[in-house]
């Protein structure tokens, strides 16, 4: 069991175990669920299985990983790494908090496949189409969680 900011998660079966507390002003009619689909815009538990998106679907799934803002989507979904270690720098939450803690393992997650998906496109031989789209990438894959003490966000991130 997990808590995010308000209410507990439990990931036995996949939802939170109250309501959420803003209820159905959140936009969701199950006010138990956490998002409509969390893997269909980014897989925070390495679930991704690069190998079996089309090239395109790989370059936009690198993209999503490294830059998604969930706020243009309405605050669904997953942000992508640069606006989480932006978050987690500026934000309320501080070490040792369990929130710190649940966004820094969020933090190594995004990385890890955002690494994943940039082996696969070198496999392809595509990296040139993933650069040209993205072409920071490189240094966002480079990145680490933040630590408690720092103040200052990567520029890369601002």
């Amino acid at each position: 069991m997990y808590y995010n900011r308000f209410r507990y998660y439990c990931t036995d079966i996949g939802t939170f175990i109250s309501q959420d507390p803003i209820g159905l002003a959140g936009g969701m009619p199950n006010m138990y669920s956490y998002v409509e689909d969390l893997n269909n815009n980014i897989d925070p538990l390495g679930l991704i299985n690069f190998r079996n998106l089309t090239d395109n679907e790989l370059i936009d799934k690198i993209g999503e990983v490294a830059y998604r803002n969930k706020r243009n989507f309405g605050s669904r979904g997953f942000h992508g790494v640069i606006h989480r270690i932006r978050e987690q720098i500026t934000g309320a939450m501080r070490p040792p908090s369990q929130g710190w803690r649940t966004h820094e393992g969020e933090i190594k997650s995004a990385l890890k496949n955002l690494r994943e998906g940039l082996d696969q496109a070198r496999i392809r031989g595509i990296m040139d189409k993933v650069l040209e789209k993205y072409p920071n990438i490189n240094k966002v894959a480079n990145l680490s969680p933040p630590k408690g003490s720092d103040t200052k966000v990567p520029k890369i991130c601002q």
